[in-house]
């Protein structure tokens, strides 16, 4: 978008993070909300396999965003994940929700993905929240649209 290749970007946005788009050059409108969840695979008894944040001897595996993701810079800007998330363990990075969805419920650490996302498997117990609720992070979704 900003080398005008596209007239419109549907993405997730905080107030919080820095917007990669300069707001005097592009207009934007809500045009929906989520929420970010910190969530992984349950163990056989339904309970988180990863214990968050996890001990100093094994620090829970975090699947986290990479810095090209707006939802990475989302959750680097919100100080309540970014203490909570300081001692965990970083084992996988990704741009993509979907790819950090599908390391989780492969058991492979925790992520924070959007609850439109991963409200079915919650549902079906493929995923559980791993983390309190003062650990969710509500965005909006917005529609920019390019300069005429």
């Amino acid at each position: 978008m900003l080398g005008g290749e596209v007239h419109f970007l549907l993405c997730h946005y905080h107030a919080d993070a820095l917007p990669r788009l300069p707001t005097d050059r592009f207009q934007s409108t809500q045009v929906g909300s989520d929420v970010l969840v910190p969530v992984c695979a349950p163990d056989a008894a339904g309970r988180p396999i990863s214990r968050f944040p996890g001990t100093p001897q094994g620090p829970a595996r975090l699947l986290a965003y990479s810095q090209a993701s707006e939802l990475g810079r989302i959750l680097a800007a919100n100080p309540t994940v970014m203490d909570k998330t300081a001692g965990m363990e970083t084992v996988f990075t990704s741009h993509l929700a979907a790819t950090l969805s599908a390391m989780a419920r492969e058991g492979h650490g925790i992520a924070w993905l959007p609850l439109t996302l991963a409200e079915q498997d919650l549902a079906c117990a493929r995923l559980v929240r791993a983390g309190p609720a003062a650990l969710e992070v509500p965005v909006e979704i917005r529609l920019f649209k390019a300069p005429d």
